[in-house]
C-alpha cells in the first residue's frame, strides 16, 4: 500500500457499508460471484455487483472493454463509493486507462484492492496521490478457492479496511551484503506486478520510484535484465 497519503485520504468501512466489486480483467463463473457475496455479507457489508459483470468475451475479459471502462468510472466517481474490489486479475485493466484520463482531479480518492493485473489500476490512483491496497483480488483467496491462494484470506483485507489493523509486518531475507546492514529505512511504498510496471514506462502511468521503498510481484513471466536499469534512470 502507498502510505504516501499527506493529502488525500480514503475512508474506513464501517458496518453496513458498501464495497463495490469491479471486474476490469478477467471475470468468473456465476457460482463464483455468488461465494463472493456471502464472503462479503458474512463479513458485515453490502457487496454491490452488477449482474451482468460478467459476460465472457474472447481472450478471457469479463466484459467489453466499453462496459468495463464505464462500470470502473461509475464507481470512481461516486462520492458515496469508499472502496472499489477487483474481482479478478487475468488482464485487460491496462486497457481501460485511456478511459479514465477525462476524469476531474476532483473526485474524492477510493481505495482500490486487488493485485496481478489490477496493479494497473493501482499506478493510476498513484498518478493523484491515491492511497492502494495491492491486496488478494476476490476470487482467489482461501474463502473463495482455496485451490488459487489458499494461504491468503479476506480477514487480512477486511482487518484494514475496518482500521482494526493500521499496520503489516512482512519477514524479509536480505539477499546481498548492503540489505545485511544493520540500518532502518523508512518511505513510501510503491510497486506492483512486474509485467505491469515494467509496460507502464514511457506512459502517463509511469511508475515514480525515487525515494520510495519498491516491490514487485509476479508469477511465470521472463525477468528481462534492462528493467531494474530503466526504473533507476
Amino acid at each position: 500500500m502507498d502510505t504516501n497519503v499527506l493529502e488525500k485520504r480514503w475512508s474506513f468501512l464501517t458496518e453496513g457499508d458498501s464495497i463495490h466489486i469491479v471486474a476490469p480483467a478477467y471475470g468468473a463463473p456465476n457460482n463464483y460471484l455468488e461465494t463472493v457475496r456471502q464472503n462479503i455479507l458474512k463479513y458485515g457489508f453490502k457487496p454491490e455487483i452488477p449482474i451482468d459483470i460478467s459476460v465472457p468475451q474472447p481472450l478471457g475479459y469479463s466484459n467489453t472493454d466499453f462496459y468495463r471502462a464505464n462500470h470502473l468510472k461509475k464507481v470512481l466517481t461516486d462520492d458515496k463509493v469508499k472502496v472499489i474490489w477487483a474481482l479478478q486479475g487475468g488482464r485487460g485493466s491496462s486497457l481501460l486507462l485511456p478511459f479514465l484520463k477525462d476524469l476531474s482531479q476532483s473526485i474524492s480518492p477510493k481505495l482500490i484492492v486487488g493485485f496481478s493485473d489490477i496493479t494497473a489500476l493501482h499506478l493510476w490512483a498513484a498518478t493523484r496521490n491515491w492511497p492502494s491496497l495491492h491486496g488478494i483480488v476476490l476470487t482467489y483467496n482461501r474463502e473463495t478457492w482455496t485451490k488459487g491462494n489458499k494461504d491468503s484470506s479476506m480477514d487480512d483485507i477486511m482487518a484494514i479496511l475496518k482500521e482494526d489493523r493500521q499496520e503489516v509486518d512482512y519477514k524479509l531475507e536480505p539477499l546481498n551484503q548492503t540489505s545485511r546492514k544493520d540500518l532502518t529505512i523508512t518511505g513510501p511504498v510503491v510497486g506492483g506486478n512486474l509485467s505491469l510496471i515494467q509496460r507502464s514506462i514511457g506512459t502517463d502511468a509511469h511508475l515514480q520510484t525515487a525515494g520510495k521503498i519498491l516491490f514487485l510481484e509476479d508469477k511465470d513471466e521472463a525477468r528481462p535484465l534492462v528493467f531494474m536499469r530503466a526504473l533507476t534512470i
